[in-house]
């Protein structure tokens, strides 16, 4: 047997062969977990370059974690003990090197995507830090602001990492771009990692390790918690959304509850490249796997109003599940 099965099958053991059937009680009921920034644990000077290094460790390791009410406990591995990861907020021109320390059971390969990294730090799949190991990778951080993710990138078990809690963001940023736009930032630039997942009646996940086609799950999550709410205030709230999916792809829009049929407009500015030249007004967003949009919602305009983020049903190949059509729900 593959050592990359072991843990997984570990799990699956005493699981139950059938994914939990009754509905998640508790939609639009948590609010939305924003991931913590990590700080630099060191920071020096490139003798090379000139330019200053931010020194960042991360250790990947497994943990338990309430997420399906009533049922039991759900076994994730993530970085520092969390899922997402913490998010690692980067100053353009500052260099960055990473310590990933592997303390789970599995090999595991990181990959800064979105980056354009020099070949020995892009974390290639064979390019394996195998358990009670670690690796640095050094990130120059030169390109244009924008958002990354970083997320396990091992051979033949990149999806089941990721879809189990190896993913992060990485968000570079660059104060005269920020100057120059006056974008929201601080607590109101949101990090939105959207996923869906499959869960058993006991609370585990249903693993994608064994799928050859497709995998889409019947929850929607974001960021770990499923249909979270986020408290708003009546301002301007920058989103950085990513689907962080084995399959599934999203077309969102946002409506009011009491005119359902009527889609709200909000503001496009940047993409898996940066910011767009010019912002763009819409009514519809579709993301696939992988992908980065930043968005920009003013919740002035919609005062004492009660607001959805949903989710087409019927687009393209998804199958649809009862609640697959919400995602998140701003509230005041």
């Amino acid at each position: 047997m593959a050592l990359a099965s072991v843990w997984f099958l570990q799990h699956l053991v005493s699981i139950p062969t059938k994914p939990a059937h009754h509905r998640y009680p508790d939609i639009f009921k948590h609010p939305l977990p924003i991931p913590p920034d990590l700080a630099p644990s060191a920071s020096y000077t490139n003798t090379t370059t000139g330019k200053t290094i931010d020194f960042y460790e991360i250790t990947i390791k497994a943990f338990n974690k309430q997420t399906y009410p009533n049922l039991g406990t759900t076994s994730y591995v993530g970085y520092n003990s969390m899922a997402p990861g913490p998010t690692m907020r980067i100053r353009k021109g500052r260099e960055a090197v990473v310590r990933f320390i592997n303390r789970h059971s599995q090999p595991a390969s990181i990959h800064l995507h979105g980056s354009y990294s020099r070949a020995p730090f892009d974390g290639w799949a064979e390019d394996v830090t195998n358990p009670g190991e670690y690796k640095d990778y050094y990130y120059p951080n030169a390109q244009p602001a924008r958002t990354l993710w970083y997320h396990d990138h091992a051979i033949h078990i990149t999806a089941v990492n990721a879809y189990f809690g190896q993913a992060g963001f990485y968000i570079l940023e660059d104060a005269a771009e920020q100057a120059r736009l006056q974008l929201p930032t601080g607590a109101y630039d949101i990090p939105m990692m959207i996923a869906d997942q499959q869960f058993r009646s006991n609370g585990q996940l249903v693993s994608p390790e064994f799928e050859t086609d497709s995998f889409y799950g019947d929850v929607i999550i974001v960021n770990g918690q499923p249909w979270p709410y986020i408290s708003v205030e009546p301002r301007k709230y920058k989103f950085r959304l990513l689907d962080a999916s084995v399959s599934r792809s999203f077309s969102l829009y946002l409506v009011a509850d009491n005119n359902p049929t009527k889609r709200l407009s909000f503001t496009v500015v940047g993409a898996d490249a940066g910011y767009l030249d010019h912002p763009v007004p819409t009514t519809n967003l579709v993301i696939a796997m992988a992908e980065r949009y930043e968005i920009v919602i003013d919740f002035a305009q919609f005062q004492g109003q009660t607001l959805t983020l949903k989710n087409e049903y019927d687009f393209q190949t998804n199958p649809d599940h009862p609640a697959t059509d919400r995602v998140m729900r701003p509230s005041r």
